[in-house]
């Protein structure tokens, strides 16, 4: 079988003749980490090997046309936000759009009609979602914090009220390699602007997407992260 074969300099000709016949083609794991940017994601694809034309090439959304985790993406928006975090298997010559390809899948999974249902109730598509999401992924890792957080942001939406999110304005600063601050004018900053931003600022999980269509019963309109690690609503 063509692929890449790992051996080693104590392997006999037999062992190495074994393992070539039997087709044991070496896998290594590719990760795809949460709360990542896409410029980081594609740094982390060049580290794992891939040069940077074909890195460019692969992240061109012009090749994931019709695929069903992009419905609701406005066809210009680059795919920051849609590259589910997970671990893919991948030999020495598996191309990275199979890779993307199958981050891809896992977010179309997430996009359950319950899911869309519950988004629509809101007034919100999957991308709007997306965009929340990210949003709660940046602000916490706890997950029982998750559904709060997505709570005060919908409460703050629906009734006109800045999101005021802090890494909303660190992205929106960063992508335009400005000072990362709160106060960094960009279209990104939820300071600044009401509404949600422009796109999402980062890959997100299952539980964040989860936490905006499920958030918690309550009506808390702040929250603070407090020096012994647990956040605070109020």
């Amino acid at each position: 079988q063509a692929g890449g074969y790992k051996l080693s300099q104590n392997m006999s000709v037999a062992d190495i003749v074994d393992k070539i016949t039997n087709g044991e083609v070496a896998l290594d794991l590719i990760t795809i980490l949460p709360a990542q940017r896409l410029d980081q994601i594609r740094e982390s694809f060049i580290e794992a090997g891939f040069s940077e034309k074909e890195v460019d090439e692969a992240l061109k959304v012009t090749n994931y046309a019709g695929h069903p985790a992009l419905v609701d993406k406005p066809p210009l928006a680059s795919l920051e936000g849609y590259l589910y975090p997970e671990s893919f298997l991948r030999s020495q010559t598996t191309p990275l759009q199979t890779i993307i390809t199958a981050s891809l899948d896992q977010t179309a999974l997430l996009f359950t009609p319950e899911l869309k249902q519950k988004l629509s109730a809101r007034g919100l598509n999957f991308h709007d979602a997306v965009i929340l999401a990210s949003i709660v992924e940046k602000e916490v890792s706890n997950l029982d914090d998750k559904p709060t957080v997505a709570q005060v942001f919908l409460r703050r939406l629906e009734i006109g009220m800045m999101l005021g999110s802090d890494v909303t304005a660190y992205y929106g600063a960063i992508i335009n390699k400005l000072p990362p601050t709160v106060a960094t004018d960009t279209p990104y900053n939820t300071r600044i602007y009401t509404g949600l931003p422009p796109g999402p600022i980062s890959n997100i999980s299952a539980s964040s997407i989860n936490a905006i269509a499920n958030p918690s019963d309550t009506d808390y309109l702040f929250f603070v992260a407090g020096d012994d690690g647990k956040t605070y609503f109020s």
